[in-house]
Order: C-alpha cells, then sequence, then structure tokens
C-alpha cells in the first residue's frame, strides 16, 4: 500500500492520488487545499509536458519578473543619458548605483504624486493631513471609482509656502492601484471640481532627471523645426517618436 503524504497546507496525511506537487520548491499538497479538481490532479500526476507551481511561488516569480522589468528600463535609460549631448548628464554608472535605483523604485511604485490641491486652512497639521486626504479620496473615486483605496496616506512634499501649493503624495496598497489611478488620471479633465489637478508617478531622481533631458531634446528639434516628433513612454521610459 502506498505510503501517506503530509500536505504542506493542512497536515493531512493523503493518499498519493490526492497529492499534486509544486514544480519549483516541491512542497506537497492536498488537491482539495489548492483549488484542484480529482481529474486536474490525474492530468498533472500522469504527464510530463504539465507542471503545477503553488501560490507563493508564482508570487515570487512575479517579483522576479517585476525586477528583470526594471533592469530593462534601467538599461534603456542608461543608454539615452550616454548619448545625450547634455553637459549635465551622468554616463558613469555601476552596479551599485543600479541597485540603489531599482530599491528607490520599488520603494515608490505604489505612490502617485497629486499637483494643484489647495492647501487647507486648518492650523494643527493632523487637520491639514486629514482634509487632504478627504479630497485626495473623492478625486480618486471620481477617476476611477473601483480603485481600492484600503490604508491610503497622504503627505505634503516640501515646506509651507504661501505663495506656491505643495504636491501631494499618495501612498496606496499596491501598485495595482496606482497603475489603475495613473492610466485614469485623465478623467479628471473633464471634472468640475477636479480638471485642474494632475497626477503622475512617483519618479526617482535619475527618472525626473532623464525625463527633463528628454525634453530639452523635444523643444531644441522643435525649435529647429522638427515638429513631427513628440514624448512617448515605452515600458515606463521617455521616448522621442514620430507623431505617425
Amino acid at each position: 500500500m502506498p505510503a501517506r503524504v503530509p500536505c504542506s497546507c493542512c497536515n493531512q496525511q493523503c493518499e498519493p492520488h490526492q497529492i499534486v506537487s509544486c514544480c519549483v520548491c516541491k512542497q506537497k499538497y492536498k488537491h482539495s487545499c489548492v483549488e484542484i479538481s480529482a481529474n486536474e490532479v490525474r492530468t498533472l500526476n500522469s504527464s510530463k509536458g504539465y507542471d503545477w507551481t503553488c501560490k507563493d511561488c508564482r508570487s515570487i516569480g512575479k517579483d522576479i519578473n517585476d525586477l528583470k522589468a526594471l533592469i530593462i528600463d534601467l538599461r534603456n535609460q542608461i543608454k539615452d543619458l550616454k548619448t545625450d549631448n547634455t553637459k549635465n548628464a551622468d554616463s558613469s554608472f555601476s552596479m551599485e548605483d543600479i541597485i540603489s535605483e531599482i530599491s528607490e523604485r520599488e520603494r515608490r511604485r505604489n505612490n502617485v504624486i497629486v499637483f494643484s490641491v489647495t492647501e487647507p486652512d486648518q492650523k494643527a497639521r493632523s487637520e491639514q493631513n486629514e482634509s487632504d486626504k478627504t479630497v485626495v479620496v473623492n478625486l480618486l473615486r471620481e477617476a476611477v471609482p473601483d480603485v481600492r483605496l484600503t490604508n491610503i496616506k497622504v503627505m505634503r512634499l516640501g515646506m509651507f509656502c504661501g505663495t506656491k501649493v505643495r504636491p501631494i503624495k499618495v501612498i496606496l496598497d499596491s501598485y495595482d492601484s496606482a497603475l489603475q489611478v495613473l492610466v485614469n488620471a485623465k478623467k479628471l479633465k473633464s471634472s468640475n471640481t477636479f480638471k485642474h489637478v494632475n497626477i503622475v508617478q512617483d519618479r526617482t531622481k535619475r527618472q525626473m532627471e532623464h525625463y527633463k533631458s528628454i525634453r530639452t531634446e523635444l523643444a531644441r528639434r522643435h525649435e529647429a523645426g522638427d515638429n513631427n516628433c513628440r514624448i512617448k513612454f515605452i515600458n515606463n521610459v521617455p521616448r522621442i517618436v514620430p507623431l505617425n
């Protein structure tokens, strides 16, 4: 009689035909614990052409893919900066620079920056923060009605100045929520209440420098008479492309 196998989820001793094994971590699970039918287990166990991956390993795989995308993004920016003729372009990048930039982007990926929201009159910082939070929640709901706003945090950036409205950093619960907001932010332009508001991603210093150099190059081309070009974000990297 085949030996029973413990499930890594519920610790129940199971028959081998009830068990599915993760092809990455090799942990074994009872099929009902991972929402796989008995027929699917038989297919997975009988065919060498099919592999199954547990939820934890799938999550790790997604994180690895995200890091790969960040590295590709940085390589593209480094290539652009190295060919940039502006004096401020820094073409010396070490592996430490790249790792630091990846870490900084990862830290900011759930954030967006909101511009042109009038600063509240309250004197207490806690009251100002609550007022800002209420306005931000309302404008995000108008742009993306179903966006998740769990544990949202807001903060004004920079020192208070009576002649200038400070932007608001908004920290959302996930990258997906931040992406939803960025994709739908243009809907606010048709809003009677928030049409003056602008929302952008929380960029690192290097990203802002690169974007500034691209805008400078675009302005130079326009002044030279080349108006058949614009800035387009490709894989989250700003590039100058033809209008057509």
